[in-house]
């Protein structure tokens, strides 16, 4: 039998004909589990953390939105930090 690793789905797919959603926890054969996790989309977890078996995907459109506004929130931190005087500065 192959080793298994536990693990919790961060971004959703689909394996062995289900769709495995955000938040999911389930076991996987080892080279699977390392290949997702790899391409992010699976974090390891203990053995003891509780199955869990979710299959609503959240909405594309709101993901896409949220992503869009972390940007924009992150690009006026910037844009504000750079225009601020250097201590020191004469």
């Amino acid at each position: 039998m192959a080793q298994m690793q536990r693990v919790k789905v961060l971004r959703g797919f689909r394996h062995r004909q289900e769709i495995q959603a955000p938040g999911t926890v389930l076991d996987l054969e080892a080279p699977t589990a390392i290949e997702l996790r790899t391409n992010n989309k699976v974090e390891f977890v203990n053995i003891q953390t509780p199955l869990a078996h979710k299959t609503e995907l959240p909405d594309p459109n709101k993901v896409l939105a949220d992503r869009q506004a972390a940007r924009a929130a992150a690009q006026v931190t910037t844009v504000s930090k750079a225009a601020e005087p250097q201590k020191g500065a004469k």
